[in-house]
């Protein structure tokens, strides 16, 4: 699927609706690789609520403070 974009002369870029209809997104981590521009969709978390059904606040809290104390040994 390719198609060509413009960027205005306010540095947007313009994507058709049908790719952001297909990626059903409208946010976006960008980054430069290899000189080409990389956007990635970022789900929103509440969308991800029930993918993982053993996990609770309680358990993701304690996952989390456990991973922050081994990054920073």
């Amino acid at each position: 699927m390719e198609n060509l974009v413009r960027i205005d002369r306010f540095g947007r870029l313009f994507i058709p609706a049908f790719i952001r209809k297909t990626i059903n997104a409208d946010k976006f981590e960008i980054k430069v690789s290899n000189k080409n521009i990389v956007l990635k969709p970022i789900k929103n978390p509440l969308e991800l609520f029930g993918t993982l059904p053993d996990l609770n606040a309680n358990k993701l809290k304690e996952v989390h403070d456990d991973w922050g104390h081994e990054s920073a040994a």
